[in-house]
């Protein structure tokens, strides 16, 4: 039988954007029509892993409400088990497309919701958990999926300030 193994760690994100564009409807900052952002993850695994990395999200209004974007990102972890493995010196970088939905709100506080699909190549050293079997080198691809929900602050006219907290899949795979 098939058997789905998925890494959905819990996923904060804090991000900044500077805002670039011309105004079309409001006099919000979160109207204008581009965006441009880094961003700080910090990610817990369901294996109690602590993952960090940093990336970069672009992204252009299409309504007053919605947002689409690309996104890449890279992920750290120096040790990682997983279902029998040891997993040393693991590199994650997903590269997506994303959507984001803004919800009523005021010009203080903006809550949104987002999701994102793309892949994610990954690099890592693999053992057999409780053998002297040298690690082997890994480079694998996988299904990246994430869903979120956030807050949204304007900082100065031309800044935002976004946290948000969700769950990611980073590498979606069948084992039989």
């Amino acid at each position: 039988p098939w058997v789905l193994l998925l890494l959905l760690p819990l996923f904060f994100s804090l991000s900044a954007s500077i805002i670039k564009g011309q105004d079309i409807g409001t006099e919000h900052a979160q109207n204008h029509a581009f965006q441009i952002g880094p961003t700080y993850n910090y990610l817990y695994s369901t294996h109690s892993t602590k993952f960090r990395g940093w990336g970069i999200n672009l992204g252009a209004v299409v309504s007053s409400h919605t947002q689409l974007g690309l996104g890449v990102e890279r992920i750290y972890c120096p040790y990682h088990y997983d279902n029998g493995l040891n997993l040393s010196n693991l590199h994650l970088t997903p590269i997506y497309g994303m959507v984001r939905y803004d919800f009523w709100g005021s010009r203080i506080l903006q809550p949104y919701a987002k999701a994102a699909v793309g892949i994610t190549l990954m690099s890592y050293k693999e053992q057999k958990a409780g053998t002297s079997q040298l690690a082997v080198d890994r480079k694998v691809t996988g299904l990246y999926t994430y869903g979120a929900l956030g807050l949204r602050t304007s900082i100065a006219k031309r800044f935002e300030l976004f946290l948000e907290m969700g769950m990611v899949g980073d590498k979606m795979s069948f084992r039989a």
